[in-house]
């Protein structure tokens, strides 16, 4: 049965090569799971190296932005405290998680606002004429593009609706390209196909879609 000592000692070596390909979070977690098993008890020659392990990895963490905002004056260490040091640093993971988490659903949150507002204002510049100013509109519509896959069929259907069969014919490729049920945008992309002259390529399309 592999010894707590080792485990703690493996923890930290992962730590130390985290650290120094400037991976913070992973250090982190690593330094958490050491303290979790040294917190249990560990005793011997492998509590000495664990310890010096230990000493040098809290002293890299102090040296981090992640630290040093929540810590100024750095994180004590002495043996005996593991159980401490653990709650501390859990608290602080967990802390920067919940971070990271928030600031990711902002920044979706965010992006999918913006999506929503140039591609609304590229179908008004459309009603209005303006195809050249629409499809750059829709262009920096489609640089926020994740998984909003509605989006091109919507642009289609925008395009459609001006008697711009080829500029729907674009972004309807895509759309069959991306959605999982394609019988709307494949029926709509026949439809571009057709208005653009381009009749072969609809009956081929239908054939292909399974489109009746």
């Amino acid at each position: 049965m592999e010894s707590g000592g080792k485990q703690a000692k493996e923890h930290l070596a992962r730590a130390k090569a985290y650290f120094q390909r400037h991976d913070v979070m992973r250090a982190l977690e690593a330094v958490v799971n050491a303290l979790q098993v040294m917190q249990k008890g560990i005793s011997g020659p492998d509590k000495m190296a664990a310890d010096a392990a230990l000493r040098e990895m809290i002293g890299l963490l102090n040296r981090t932005e992640e630290i040093s905002t929540r810590f100024p004056k750095g994180v004590p260490f002495k043996p005996g405290i593991e159980r401490q040091l653990y709650t501390l640093f859990n608290q602080v993971l967990q802390s920067i998680r919940m971070a990271q988490e928030h600031e990711s659903y902002t920044q979706t949150l965010e992006r999918k606002q913006k999506l929503d507002r140039v591609l609304n204002y590229g179908c008004k510049l459309l009603e209005a004429g303006k195809v050249q100013d629409a499809e750059g509109a829709f262009q920096e519509a489609i640089e926020c593009y994740v998984d909003e896959h509605s989006m091109f069929r919507m642009m289609g259907e925008a395009c459609l609706a001006v008697k711009q069969p080829r500029m729907a014919a674009k972004y309807l490729k895509q759309a069959v390209k991306v959605e999982k049920d394609k019988e709307r945008s494949g029926r709509l992309l026949v439809r571009a196909l057709e208005e653009s002259g381009n009749i072969p390529a609809a009956r081929k399309l239908e054939a292909e879609l399974k489109l009746s």
